[in-house]
């Protein structure tokens, strides 16, 4: 099964990356989205920190209602719904975005210390998470760094390139941060692609 596998390899490859860059003591989290990606990023979260409360937004209130339901029934925690991606986040630790978005889905600037795990935007039209987040990041790390082939695809947009260039300066795979342990001011980034993608 694709969607499961992916599910898994999602949750699992969030779950390692909140564990080395998020916040020892991050008791809430925000989870913008509300599809089988979401689901399979919260089990991995609740593995490797001790997570209070989770907060849920999504495009359709009524299925982040289900959806924060069928959470609350499966890990025995307290979930709240927002109708607003912004409401969501204002007070989390870490965020989740797991969305097929083509415009940022939140849009205030995150706190200092919060953990940013950013699974979709997986083509170059979408685009998550504003590029302000990427601009103040602590550390940006992904778990792999992909190249285009053909720059003529890519070079829809001038921002897009420059802000690629900024990904690729400030940006380290995950395997090199795995054996540290940091502490963060301003917010750190991971990125992940299922396959391939580009930042935005």
């Amino acid at each position: 099964d694709g969607g499961f596998l992916t599910k898994v390899r999602t949750g699992a490859i969030s779950g390692v990356a909140t564990k080395y860059l998020a916040k020892e003591n991050a008791k809430t989290l925000s989870v913008i989205g509300a599809g089988v990606q979401a689901e399979g990023l919260i089990e991995a979260i609740l593995a490797v920190r001790d997570i209070e409360k989770i907060h849920i937004a999504s495009r359709t209130f009524e299925k982040a209602e289900k959806f924060a339901q069928n959470i609350r029934n499966r890990f025995n925690i307290k979930v709240s719904v927002f109708r607003s991606a912004d409401e969501a986040i204002d007070s989390a630790d870490i965020v989740v975005t797991a969305t097929n978005a083509n415009q940022p889905v939140y849009t205030h600037s995150l706190h200092p210390g919060v953990h940013l795990n950013a699974v979709g935007s997986f083509k170059p039209d979408m685009q998550e998470i504003p590029s302000e987040t990427m601009l103040v990041a602590n550390k940006i790390v992904a778990n792999k760094i992909f190249f285009i082939s053909n720059l003529s695809f890519a070079i829809f947009k001038y921002i897009v390139l420059l802000l690629t260039i900024i990904f690729m300066m400030h940006s380290r795979p995950l395997e090199c941060v795995l054996p540290i342990q940091m502490k963060f001011s301003p917010p750190p980034h991971f990125k992940y692609l299922s396959f391939n993608g580009y930042i935005i």
